[in-house]
């Protein structure tokens, strides 16, 4: 990742106009940051998420990821901001929707973390996610 990392910025400092380059240093950071989180540094992936949302700001995926590195962390009210401008950004995402759910019912937001199950019920009626949730909190 490192590598793949230098030379994207490398292409981006030769053209930084590059929407190319830029996306694709993104995903290397981004990659870089899920593989970090699956061995338990959390706080290093979220420097990668941050530094590729400052190349790409409107990535609902990467808000996502950087949500769900922030409830690693334990920062569940960052968490909950980063998920609500993922859901902000791709509404019809059900899997947004049931990241922010879980995080307000982790914070004891329970009619809040409801209505987001809800959302993703209506997106999805499959998700027996959801439906479990809605039942454990009592909704």
């Amino acid at each position: 990742f490192e590598r793949a990392d230098a030379e994207f910025a490398k292409a981006i400092a030769l053209d930084p106009e590059s929407t190319t380059a830029r996306e694709n240093r993104a995903l290397v950071l981004q990659s870089w940051g899920n593989a970090l989180v699956d061995q338990g540094q959390a706080a290093a992936a979220l420097e990668r998420y941050d530094t590729a949302l400052m190349l790409i700001p409107g990535s609902a995926d990467l808000l996502d990821d950087r949500g769900r590195a922030l409830v690693a962390l334990g920062r569940l009210d960052q968490a909950i901001d980063a998920f609500r401008q993922a859901v902000r950004l791709a509404p019809s995402n059900a899997d947004l929707h049931f990241n922010l759910g879980a995080v307000l019912a982790k914070t004891g937001r329970r009619d809040e973390a409801i209505e987001e199950f809800r959302r993703v019920l209506a997106i999805d009626a499959t998700r027996d996610d959801a439906r479990l949730a809605i039942r454990t909190l009592g909704g």
